[in-house]
């Protein structure tokens, strides 16, 4: 198979600065960003401007700048931010290479161009690390053959996302149903500190490969406890001892840069007892005879919770934060304790369904990329 340097296909062009605006006439256009190279949920739109520049459906764009740098998108149409660039084939090439085949095999290299970015602070696109990457081309009805076969198993893949994302948004119609006459009105609510028996800091112990598992802040994430990247910690067994979880304890995230992480909550289960967590964590142990640990994770990340976080958060250094007296001062309605354990078996049903659809997501994301290795290899066709 042949292969090119993607300097010997496509030309870099830098985006410019875009001001958006809001109203759209027979002069505005779409403005690209880096939102937009994953999904159209939410198109934005510039004026039409001669300084601006344009890509168009057979331009590669790329995220150049930034935590989501080397993430990648064709097909679109419009002006494009400063931070993103173009990659643009000249007349000599456009007939050898099919742009969604193109767009692919550099959406596998995503990771490689994260890796080789520059900047301490902000991450930047390697230009020479991009330039040099070298794209498999077969002929070109293979690159459409291929293609097809991509983008018919990415399908399978959003159409299994949509499924997991129509239970949670169940479980968020099944929490409204339940408790919105609570959320709703000023009556039975308390301080969330007096249903707390003990709130506790975690360690600042460097974390490694021995010791004790320790749950971090990219533990927590949608409400559960995420252990696909735990780490380990020493720690004599004093502090072990008074840091350990429990089943039914909650982990709330205390400082991030984003002020929509700040706060947010996970409830241990029985597979994390014996776990401890790191410093940036604050561990509620709440009183069980009034409060169920399922209805205050789904309280605290709702839109109220977030709501009565955010209220009681400060900010310092570009960091958002909440102590243990911010949490002890949210206001949280407790409805009677066998309705909250009602919602809690219903939540238990709906989240054996959604780990099927996970694990049956998992094995479409591993077939996927099975697919794009064999693809970009020449496995799939001779060619």
């Amino acid at each position: 198979m042949k292969y090119m340097k993607v300097k010997d296909l496509f030309k870099i062009i830098k985006g410019k600065k875009v001001e958006q605006v809001y109203e759209t006439n027979e002069n505005t256009v779409r403005l690209i960003q880096i939102d937009d190279l994953r999904n159209d949920d939410n198109i934005k739109y510039c004026e039409r401007k001669e300084e601006y520049i344009f890509a168009n459906k057979n331009d590669v764009i790329i995220a150049w700048d930034g935590a989501n740098a080397g993430t990648i998108g064709y097909g679109l149409e419009g002006a494009i931010g400063s931070t993103l660039a173009i990659l643009r084939t000249d007349s000599n090439n456009s007939n050898n290479i099919f742009i969604p085949y193109i767009g692919r095999f550099l959406q596998s290299k995503s990771k490689y161009l994260r890796d080789t970015c520059t900047g301490a602070t902000i991450p930047h696109i390697s230009k020479k690390a991009l330039e040099e990457i070298k794209i498999p081309i077969p002929s070109y009805e293979k690159q459409i053959e291929i293609s097809k076969i991509l983008d018919k198993a990415q399908e399978l893949i959003d159409k299994r996302k949509a499924q997991i994302e129509s239970l949670e948004q169940l479980v968020q119609s099944l929490f409204w149903e339940m408790f919105g006459t609570y959320l709703t009105s000023n009556r039975n609510k308390m301080f969330f500190g007096e249903l707390v028996k003990e709130f506790r800091y975690g360690t600042s112990v460097k974390s490694g490969e021995f010791g004790y598992p320790i749950l971090r802040i990219p533990n927590i994430v949608n409400g559960i406890i995420d252990e696909s990247d735990l780490k380990y910690c020493e720690l004599p067994e004093k502090d072990f001892l008074k840091l350990k979880l429990q089943e039914n304890d909650l982990l709330f995230v205390r400082t991030n840069g984003n002020p929509n992480y700040v706060g947010r909550c996970a409830s241990v289960t029985k597979k994390q007892e014996g776990y401890v967590y790191a410093s940036y964590l604050i561990r509620a142990r709440i009183d069980l005879d009034k409060l169920n640990t399922e209805y205050v994770t789904k309280y605290m990340n709702s839109v109220f919770g977030r709501h009565e976080i955010i209220q009681k958060a400060t900010t310092s250094a570009g960091q958002y934060n909440i102590n243990t007296e911010g949490l002890g001062n949210i206001l949280i309605p407790v409805p009677p304790l066998n309705l909250q354990e009602d919602f809690a078996r219903k939540i238990k049903l709906i989240d054996a369904k959604k780990a099927i659809l996970q694990r049956g997501l998992l094995e479409l994301e591993n077939m996927f990329n099975s697919l794009m290795q064999r693809a970009f290899k020449g496995e799939l066709f001779n060619d």
